[in-house]
């Protein structure tokens, strides 16, 4: 293989946007061919980078010049066009969430380890710098034993949301439906913050508990608006008692916040640290050049790059046959938790996640 991946982008929708500038922007990757069942929105985006499009996702899987594929479709069809790329022998990234169900995650990670090609979901906050800065000082242990998180992710989903996204784009009728969508604001927006708290911390979660529901959006939306979760961590792989509870609270039918205000707050018994704008620490130890016992603000991010280091990341990993950026088992980990927590409002009661996770 050269020094670049040839990526065939599936789906011309609105994220499909900024997966097409993130290839095209990193350095060891190219856009091969793009496709998109609407003939209209796959010619579109094929004008814009002077490629070849098609509306058949056979047609762009068995091209010899791609190599590995960005799946950038509705939720239910994360499944089947990954394990469709797998028999091709393609190597896979997919938009989050990963699949509707854990059972169809598990089908993904399955057929991409026989087919002896990469598959990652494309969790691209993770290449946020704060978040970078965030698990860096968690790492040196500057927080001491992590105790408790609170997470919360207010945003305002309008009416013309649910059948054209934000931008209008593409005309659709899968945001509001449970069975295409996969659920609400949990896995459109938290879904997000559920990796990046176990990517940060390094911790894994045991136990959901949740309540959500349906306050102030249109009577075709079957999906949660409005969801208030508790989540017990502990370290992986380790017997004995959680190390801490997480709470999360977040709705998407917030009047007035059409930019997502979202916190992040992690505390431990030297310290504490807010993922956020601002991004805010304080510890008992010196952090590089900041002084210990004291509240420091720190600005001036770069802004704009997690996607195009993502597919960088992702396209070094298949060229020098490296473990992807963001691994199919922890991606199958957030998967988990997500059917947890709708299986806890379903019963009424909290659910142990090992419990979810081999049930299949």
């Amino acid at each position: 293989m050269s020094g670049t991946l040839r990526i065939g982008l599936i789906g011309c929708g609105e994220i499909a946007i900024e997966n097409a500038k993130a290839i095209q922007s990193a350095p060891n990757a190219a856009m091969t061919m793009v496709m998109d069942v609407n003939p209209a929105v796959a010619e579109d985006m094929a004008r814009r980078y002077q490629l070849p499009f098609t509306t058949s996702a056979d047609e762009l899987l068995s091209r010899p010049d791609i190599d590995a594929v960005l799946v950038s479709v509705p939720h239910f069809l994360h499944a089947p066009l990954t394990l469709q790329a797998a028999r091709y022998g393609k190597h896979v990234m997919v938009e989050k969430p990963m699949a509707t169900t854990l059972a169809d995650a598990e089908a993904m990670l399955t057929a991409c380890r026989e087919a002896g090609v990469k598959l990652s979901v494309v969790y691209c906050q993770r290449y946020l710098p704060y978040v970078q800065k965030a698990r860096a000082i968690i790492q040196q242990g500057a927080l001491g034993r992590l105790l408790g998180l609170t997470l919360i992710h207010y945003l305002d989903k309008p009416v013309s949301y649910w059948t054209g996204g934000r931008t209008g784009r593409v005309a659709t009728d899968w945001r509001f439906s449970k069975e295409k969508g996969g659920g609400g604001i949990l896995v459109f927006n938290l879904v997000h913050y559920l990796d990046l708290i176990q990517y940060i911390t390094g911790l894994e979660a045991t136990r959901a508990y949740s309540e959500y529901g349906i306050f102030n959006s249109p009577s075709t939306v079957e999906t949660e608006d409005t969801i208030s979760v508790s989540l017990r961590y502990r370290q992986p792989n380790e017997a004995g008692a959680d190390q801490l509870i997480g709470n999360v609270t977040a709705a998407s039918c917030v009047r007035g916040a059409v930019m997502a205000h979202q916190q992040l707050r992690i505390w431990g018994t030297e310290g504490q640290l807010i993922v956020g704008e601002p991004f805010q620490f304080y510890s008992l130890h010196r952090v590089d050049h900041y002084n210990p016992g004291e509240w420091h603000t720190l600005v001036d991010w770069e802004w704009g790059i997690e996607r195009r280091e993502y597919v960088q990341h992702f396209a070094q990993a298949v060229l020098c046959g490296e473990e992807p950026p963001v691994s199919p088992a922890d991606s199958c980990s957030v998967q988990a938790i997500i059917e947890a927590i709708y299986a806890s409002q379903e019963s009424g009661h909290p659910i142990e996640i090992e419990a979810i996770r081999y049930a299949i």
